[in-house]
């Protein structure tokens, strides 16, 4: 025997109000490191609007993969079927998003 005996760990639970303080410090540290990188600028409508569009099928396929691990991340879908209807149009895009959401 160890000398231990009725001894048990009870194993300490995260606090409830650390998951989203901890996301939401990661979000705003991330936009502040896009803005001091001068990535902001390029995150424009326009810019993923343009950037999509020249990319052809490519640009569908990386809007795919960024849609099935954004939403992964627990982020919205909305927001992936708002950036295709933007992007492609509401019919191109709503059709893309719905291929998306099928794979997430």
């Amino acid at each position: 025997m160890d000398g231990k005996t009725g001894s048990h760990e009870v194993p300490m639970s995260t606090p409830r109000w650390l998951r989203p303080v901890a996301a939401i410090s990661l979000s705003i540290g991330l936009l502040g490191l896009a803005h001091a990188l001068g990535l902001s600028e390029q995150l424009s409508l326009e810019a993923l609007r343009s950037t999509l569009q020249e990319a052809g099928p490519l640009g569908v396929v990386l809007y795919l993969l960024l849609f099935v691990g954004g939403t992964l991340a627990s982020i919205p879908g909305l927001v992936f079927i708002i950036v295709a209807m933007v992007a492609w149009g509401k019919v191109a895009g709503a059709g893309i998003a719905f291929v998306g959401s099928i794979l997430s």
